[in-house]
């Protein structure tokens, strides 16, 4: 088979070798069963405990913490954007980091709506 895993798995970027796979097509199917189950995540995410924060300029910002990640979406206003998902040890890591990012944001004029 042909692996499709590229993009969010950058370990898995056959597509990009001149070499054949060196995994078996069952390890595809669970790469694309993670990407469902993040993109479900990220749908209830937005639903509940984002902030979602807008800048003069037409950019917009939201971040929620789901667990021991944070989830960051962000982009120009009127546009899907971009999705940041990043992992750490704990909730508290989870919880400093996304604090953090949420008074840079503030300090470069952003506003919470």
């Amino acid at each position: 088979c042909v692996c499709v895993c590229v993009g969010s798995f950058p370990r898995c970027g056959s597509l990009n070798r001149k070499t054949p796979p060196t995994h078996t097509h069952a390890v595809c199917l669970q790469h694309i069963e993670a990407e469902t189950e993040l993109k479900e995540e990220l749908e209830a995410a937005d639903a509940t405990d984002a902030t979602h924060l807008e800048h003069p300029e037409g950019k917009w910002w939201q971040i929620c913490v789901s667990g021991h990640s944070t989830i960051t979406k962000y982009g120009q206003r009127g546009e899907e954007g971009f999705t940041l998902v990043k992992d750490f040890d704990d909730e508290a890591g989870a919880e400093a980091y996304a604090d953090k990012q949420l008074k840079s944001k503030l300090k470069k004029g952003y506003v919470e709506k």
